[in-house]
């Protein structure tokens, strides 16, 4: 039994033996490399960074044989090198491959180097200050995130505020004008900045020119302020502020426009960033030209009775100078026709006619006022006097200045009949002074583009044409031109007037005349002005309170292109006037504006008895952009306080809503702004062949609304217009197509096809605690009810409102109302179900000409369509809206 178990182990030891491999052959196998493996297979590496690899010897069987010495080599060591422990540094940006040998055998890793990521970019100065023509240099430092400077990577420079200072692809910043510019270098989507300061080249100097005037009393000198730097070079765009040490003897307004006052003398100061320069301005009396002839104009008028007339008396000694301060007696021939006042207003009493005499030591003019009935038709008077604005080319010299000249010194030497030309894409900075001169023949500033470059005669001004424009500029509140006293005949053509975009507040970039402060006498008002294929605009932020100040005589804005002009807070018009006699022509522009886009009244006139009148307005194209609601201040698109005598005509109006007033696209009401104007008064208006759409509302008419004493607003005809997309949409209001207040008088509504898409709204509503509305007519419209109809406060619909708010006498015939009750309206109207019953041509597609089987065609009091004649209105604003 012993031997047996001894037997059997033997066996046991026997078969462990072979089974792990302890023979001599197997012991080598278990010892020998078969394969190498290294880990990781593939690495990712920053350039110069470092990472370990490691590596492991395998038998046959898998197993790993520890302890075995590796060698480590790279197949590209310009790639990453490896050490002998396995350690891996990159070197460039590439791919190479690691191998790890032992015994014969290899294994490898593939290495990714990669250049390191950008992670911070900072630019050196990180600010600086500079003057306008000074350059800077700034540099980019690249860096990783391990803080390693990175070389030899791409860097972009950008400037947020070119205009201020631009950059150079290496970074060399130019200053340009003062501001704040941030450079901004850009590297693999890290960037980094630096704030560039461009102030203003300090004023060493301030030369008034001419250092000295001898004047007379009631005479004017322009002085005019040069800034130079301490190399003596001219500082363009600086603001001087005016001084006089002796008003009482001389005066000087903000321009530097001396007015002589009494005998004696006084120094005239211009302070400029504190560093001034004077004139000696000697006053003596006037010497004693005698009155040679007087000339009253208007030479003819012919008013109504009730209305009145402005006549003014121009003096001229025997060589043809004005003569001003001057007594001048008024007299009337015909006191039962016509009075007339000590300052010419003239007063019709009755019908007939009257000679009015103007008398001044010795000399007399005359003119002759017809004084007419009221006119049964209640049609307003037209304007009495059309503007030719039809260009004449200058007979003068010629002055041309370069960028960088002194253009007011152009403007200052230039004689009538001479023009002033300016650089292509040239800024000169203002502001600028169109200075009082003798003579009436034109002195023109222009583009020095030639005219093949510049739309023709007649041709709208748009932005695409900037690049042939020199632009005039205004660098703060200033306006960019304004005028002197008395100034005249200019025509400014083919330039860009704006504002610097560092301003946000402007409050006029055009000024023609003055408000009221310095201009209380007709004698002062500037006039025969025309701003022919301008373009001027605000900008994104500036808040202005016009683009074009229109208190001026004989003056016309033609052609032009007027924009950007809004404020937030109060209110902004891209025109306006209220101290201006006028005639006025707006003809064939394109007008934005916030407040108001047009706008006559709003301020009391600072002259006696002057109403705006004579008033053209034709062919323009009044837009509102909707991107402004909730960002500008909105009240109308056009507005009427104070004028007489308008014609507007063939005009497009677009986009308007409630905001700082409910909605009414078109205001007309007599008010005196501010108590002191009790002659205001807004008559005389005919409103016809026009297109509003996309508006809150139509048209209000008051008559006398506010507290202050007025002469109520009279004689209003709205003929053949057409109203679309009445509150749809954005363009929110009431909805009300007409609005009647305080009982306007000979107000006539006849050929009109209005649309009101709001079921809250109406055709017309009256309100009043006065008068009614005298010698009131609505016939032949087309009109939607809207849900009210014709509407009167506190008595309702139809015939009952018209019986309270006209009678007696209104006429209100041959309408069609669509969706109106007949049975509450006067007889002889048309009260068809729904629009498709009236019958259009196309009414899904505008085309509201009554088809030839409605049942309302040539149904009209005078035998056409009721509505309005499309045709007419078709070709009357034709090509107002240019693309």
């Amino acid at each position: 039994m012993r031997v047996h178990r001894v037997l059997t182990f033997a066996l046991v030891l026997h078969s462990s033996l072979v089974l792990s491999g302890c023979t001599p052959d197997a012991m080598t196998a278990v010892t020998s490399v078969a394969t190498v493996i290294v880990r990781p297979d593939t690495l990712d590496i920053d350039i110069e960074a470092s990472a370990a690899l490691n590596a492991l010897g395998y038998n046959m069987f898998g197993v790993p044989i520890l302890g075995s010495p590796m060698s480590w080599s790279s197949a590209d060591a310009a790639i990453a090198s490896v050490t002998q422990s396995g350690v891996v540094l990159g070197a460039q940006a590439g791919v190479t491959t690691i191998t790890a040998s032992v015994g014969g055998k290899q294994g490898t890793s593939t290495i990714r180097v990669r250049r390191p990521p950008v992670a911070t970019v900072v630019v050196t100065p990180a600010s600086a200050t500079v003057v306008p023509g000074q350059t800077v240099q700034l540099t980019d430092t690249v860096r990783s995130q391990s803080g390693k400077l990175l070389t030899g990577r791409t860097v972009t420079w950008s400037s947020a505020s070119p205009g201020v200072a631009t950059v150079s692809a290496t970074g060399l910043v130019t200053a340009v004008t003062p501001g704040v510019a941030v450079v901004t270098a850009t590297c693999e989507g890290k960037t980094g900045s630096a704030t560039i300061t461009v102030s203003a080249t300090p004023v060493a100097s301030v030369t008034v020119t001419p250092s000295s005037a001898a004047i007379v009393v009631g005479g004017n000198a322009q002085l005019t302020a040069t800034a130079k730097d301490a190399s003596g070079n001219v500082l363009s765009g600086r603001t001087a502020t005016w001084s006089t040490s002796n008003a009482s003897v001389a005066t000087v307004t903000a321009a530097g426009l001396v007015t002589a006052v009494a005998v004696g003398a006084a120094t005239v100061t211009a302070v400029v960033e504190g560093v001034s320069g004077t004139s000696s301005i000697t006053v003596s009396a006037a010497p004693v030209a005698p009155v040679a002839s007087v000339t009253v104009t208007p030479a003819s008028s012919q008013i109504v009775v009730g209305q009145t007339v402005q006549l003014s008396a121009t003096l001229k000694d025997a060589n043809g100078n004005v003569l001003t301060n001057r007594v001048i007696g008024w007299s009337s021939a015909n006191t039962a026709a016509a009075t007339v006042s000590n300052t010419g207003l003239v007063t019709a009493a009755a019908v007939g006619s009257a000679t009015i005499t103007a008398t001044s030591e010795g000399k007399s003019g005359t003119a002759t006022v017809t004084v007419n009935a009221a006119s049964s038709t209640n049609d307003p008077e037209l304007p009495r006097v059309t503007l030719d604005t039809r260009y004449v080319a200058p007979t003068g010299q010629t002055i041309a200045v370069p960028a960088g000249g002194n253009l007011q010194a152009a403007i200052n030497a230039a004689l009538p009949c001479d023009v002033i030309t300016l650089a292509a894409g040239a800024t000169y900075v203002g502001p600028f002074t169109l200075p009082n001169k003798s003579g009436a023949c034109w002195i023109t500033i222009r583009s020095a583009a030639p005219d093949a470059s510049l739309p023709a005669e007649g041709v709208r001004i748009r932005p695409s044409y900037a690049s042939a424009l020199p632009k005039l500029v205004s660098p703060n509140s200033e306006p960019a031109i304004q005028t002197a006293a008395g100034a005249h005949h200019y025509r400014l053509l083919a330039l860009e007037i704006t504002v610097a975009s560092s301003a946000t507040l402007n409050y006029g970039i055009v000024t023609l005349g003055d408000g009221g402060d310095f201009q209380t006498t007709l004698s002062q008002v500037p006039s025969n002005l025309i701003l022919d294929r301008v373009y001027i605009h605000g900008h994104a932020t500036l808040n202005v309170s016009r683009c074009v100040a229109l208190n001026s005589a004989s003056t016309a804005v033609i052609d032009s292109y007027l924009s950007e002009c809004h404020a937030l807070g109060f209110d902004s018009q891209a025109i306006c006037g209220w101290n201006g006699p006028g005639p006025y022509k707006i003809a064939n522009n394109y007008l934005e504006g916030a407040g108001e886009i047009v706008m006559f009244g709003g301020a009391d006139p600072g002259i006696a008895n002057l109403t705006p009148s004579d008033i053209e307005i034709r062919h323009n194209h009044f837009f509102r952009p909707t991107s402004w609601k909730g960002v500008w201040t909105v009240k109308n698109l056009f507005e009427l306080k104070h004028a007489q005598r308008l014609l507007v005509e063939g005009n497009i109006f677009e986009n308007h809503w409630a905001d700082a007033q409910d909605g009414f696209a078109f205001v007309v009401k007599s008010v005196n702004q501010n108590g002191s104007a009790p002659w205001s008064v807004m008559r005389d208006l005919t409103f016809r062949y026009n297109r509003l759409r996309n508006a809150g509302g139509g048209i209000n008419i008051a008559a006398a609304p506010e507290s202050y004493t007025v002469v109520p607003a009279s004689r209003i005809k709205i003929a053949h217009n057409i109203f679309e997309n009445i509150n749809v949409g954005v363009f929110t209001g009431h909805g009300r197509l007409y609005q009647i207040l305080e009982g306007p008088a000979d107000v006539t509504i006849d050929h009109n096809t209005t649309f009101n898409s709001d079921a809250s709204g109406a055709t017309m509503v009256f309100d009043a605690a006065t008068p009614q509305a005298a010698n009131f007519v609505f016939r032949n419209n087309v009109t939607t009810k809207g849900q009210y109809g014709i509407f009167g406060s506190n008595v309702g619909e139809g015939k009952a409102a018209l019986d309270v708010y006209a009678a007696p006498g209104y006429v209100f015939r041959r309408n069609v109302i669509v969706a109106a009750d007949a049975s509450i309206y006067p007889v002889d109207n048309f009260f068809p179900a729904s629009l498709a019953q009236v019958g259009f041509v196309n009414l899904a597609g505008s085309n509201y000409r009554l088809a030839s089987g409605s049942a309302y065609k040539l149904q009209a009091t005078d035998g056409s369509d009721p509505g309005a004649d499309i045709d007419a209105v078709e070709a009357a604003t034709q090509g107002v809206i240019v693309p």
